[in-house]
């Protein structure tokens, strides 16, 4: 299904959006109508269109992770403060005093806070912090035992702690950090104001990088957003550029000099970021930008991915909407 936006003058609305159903085995139009209620979908091969009130919306997310499967099913979660989380599998949405399919929670007593294993009642963490310090854990995985992250705030100030489960500790953050991506036995975050840290889980050291807008990482390469280039950063330092003529990177910050980049996908050798409601393919053989996608200009999409198959690529808009496209071949007319 295609939606296309209305088109304005000087009286209003001069065309109004149009919904057009296209089957995607054959590139044939199914249907074409205009859209009466702003919104429109596809019900058992009928195009129908809605209005939309805000009376509910969906959860406020800051770094939610999402997924879609094969079937094209979307699922979202968000770590929330105090081990709270919201889940949502397509458009239900629940609010949980804990992730269900997680080993651990989160437990609280006067100025103390203990991270448990749920079945067995071990503590993996135990820490102190005041009533009023908001707390954020996430465990990751590893060859040498689970790995705990764990970010306080108050107020405004905040700060981000890794442990190991050998009592290790590393100290990641003195500021709130952006965007977390564990690959292997490493984990980098993007910190505000602090540049890219990475987090080597066997070597147990903590390695700092330049650069605000960590798009994407791979256990041996960071992908960065340049001002008008994709900075592939290896973990010596050593790095390519990879120029994107017609970059939009900032359009959602006008003004404000920064670059910013939402999020980024990858597959074996294509590239996908996404910067002010337009995503850019960058072929990775040839180093090289391919084609650009306009979405939900001039909003930001906040994560992309990719279903197992690479049939589906999720699209989690800052304009509050979840798109599911569907990925053809270019051979399709």
């Amino acid at each position: 299904l295609i939606v296309t936006s209305p088109i304005y003058d000087a009286s209003g609305v001069k065309v109004k959006p149009q919904a057009i159903a296209v089957d995607i085995a054959s590139g044939e139009r199914v249907s074409r109508r205009e859209v009466e209620g702003s919104f429109a979908y596809l019900a058992g091969g009928q195009v129908r269109t809605f209005s939309w009130k805000a009376e509910a919306e969906m959860p406020y997310f800051w770094r939610p992770e999402v997924s879609v499967n094969d079937d094209g099913q979307m699922i979202v979660r968000e770590l929330l403060f105090d081990g709270e989380y919201t889940i949502c599998i397509n458009q239900d949405c629940v609010r949980a005093l804990s992730d269900p399919d997680s080993k651990y929670e989160l437990q609280r007593d006067a100025n103390r806070f203990n991270i448990v294993e749920k079945d067995t009642g071990d503590v993996l963490l135990s820490s102190s912090a005041s009533q009023d310090t908001f707390i954020r854990f996430q465990v990751f995985p590893s060859s040498v035992g689970d790995v705990v992250f764990v970010e306080t705030s108050r107020r405004v100030s905040a700060n981000a702690v890794a442990y190991r489960a050998d009592g290790r500790r590393a100290e990641i953050a003195r500021d709130f950090v952006m965007k977390i991506l564990p690959a292997g036995n490493k984990i980098a975050f993007s910190v505000f104001g602090e540049g890219i840290k990475v987090l080597d889980v066997e070597q147990w050291s903590v390695k700092r990088f330049a650069g605000e807008e960590l798009l994407y990482f791979s256990e041996d390469k960071a992908y960065i957003a340049d001002d008008d280039a994709v900075q592939v950063m290896d973990m010596s330092g050593k790095s390519e550029y990879i120029p994107v003529p017609s970059w939009r990177m900032g359009s959602t910050w006008q003004g404000s000099g920064f670059a910013v980049a939402e999020s980024a996908e990858k597959t074996e050798n294509l590239f996908l970021v996404s910067t002010g409601g337009f995503i850019y393919a960058i072929d990775l053989d040839k180093k090289e930008l391919i084609g650009q996608i306009k979405t939900i200009a001039p909003y930001s999409n906040a994560v992309m991915k990719f279903s197992p198959n690479n049939r589906f690529l999720l699209t989690f808009g800052m304009d509050g909407f979840i798109h599911i496209w569907a990925v053809v071949s270019e051979n399709i007319p």
